[in-house]
């Protein structure tokens, strides 16, 4: 997976001869949130061009070939077909022919539909991001909470960022979001500790109270006061439910014993449609930031 698409990075099979055409491909499909792989702006000098190229496609769920009198030439485009083709017959990528000139498809994309671009670039492209847009569905829809659940948060934190520490007997890392909240550590944020927990037996066991005792002691060691958990499974064990029209948002001091207001938000998305999940998101993101300003103002 790569940046924000739950499609990762559509591979765009062509010719250099038609590399015109291509960059105003890959710049509509970035305008339309598509990642792409582009060997201009993948590879550098010294690479392992054949490994490389090989290595993107294996990666990849999409792949885009331009067919065009020049393309139908390349000994590179048909290594590429080649590899591509053995993963579209397992099922693990959809191949889309893009027919640019008046040219006959070669045999390995013959008998698949494809975006005509040939009278005009609009009519193409109309299907071309059709069958894109519903690729992307299909992805969204069968990746797991974790990935879906990180999508979520990179779009309503911005980003989410790796955070280490290292210690003398272990090291502790973890993700964390941020808010622009100045604390005690940082004038320009405030860090908010971030996981999330998936159902992976899908039998919908609550987070009990042991569980949340292993969880405080994690976000212990990292030293991090506010957290933020979004789970696929119940909120089980006693929290307050700080917003009134948002009771799937909680909210738990880390340790009871402490005086310090050290809290964790938690986002309960059982049995919701993605498409839920933002509201709740921004709700939580919203308290987070009253709770971090609380704390600056102390």
């Amino acid at each position: 997976m790569h940046g924000l698409s739950p499609l990762g990075k559509v591979f765009v099979s062509h010719s250099s001869l038609d590399k015109r055409f291509v960059r105003r491909l890959v710049k509509r499909l970035a305008d339309e949130g598509f990642e792409t792989w582009l060997d201009e702006k993948e590879l550098r000098a010294g690479d392992a061009l054949g490994a490389e190229i090989a290595k993107a496609l294996s990666q990849a769920r999409v792949v885009l070939v331009v067919v065009s009198p020049a393309s139908v030439k390349s000994k590179w485009l048909r290594y590429e077909l080649n590899l591509a083709t053995g993963r579209m017959v397992k099922g693990e990528c959809r191949l889309i022919p893009m027919v640019i000139g008046n040219v006959e498809p070669p045999p390995e994309v013959a008998g698949l539909l494809y975006a005509d671009f040939r009278s005009k670039f609009s009519l193409g492209w109309r299907g071309l991001v059709t069958a894109l847009q519903y690729e992307r569905g299909r992805a969204e829809r069968s990746a797991s909470f974790y990935v879906r659940a990180d999508r979520a948060v990179k779009r309503v934190f911005g980003s989410l960022s790796s955070v280490s520490t290292v210690g003398d007997y272990k090291d502790e890392s973890w993700e964390a979001v941020s808010l622009t909240v100045p604390s005690e550590n940082n004038p320009a944020e405030t860090s908010v500790y971030y996981d999330s927990v998936e159902d992976y037996l899908s039998k919908g066991e609550p987070l009990d109270e042991r569980w949340w005792s292993s969880f405080c002691e994690v976000v212990e060691r990292t030293g991090e006061r506010l957290s933020l958990l979004l789970t696929e499974r119940p909120v089980g064990f006693s929290a307050k439910r700080p917003l009134s029209r948002f009771p799937r948002i909680w909210m738990r001091k880390h340790s009871e014993w402490r005086q310090e207001e050290d809290l964790a938000v938690f986002v309960e998305l059982s049995g919701l449609a993605d498409d839920e999940w933002p509201e709740l998101l921004r709700e939580a993101r919203h308290l987070l930031e009253q709770l971090a300003a609380a704390r600056a103002a102390e």
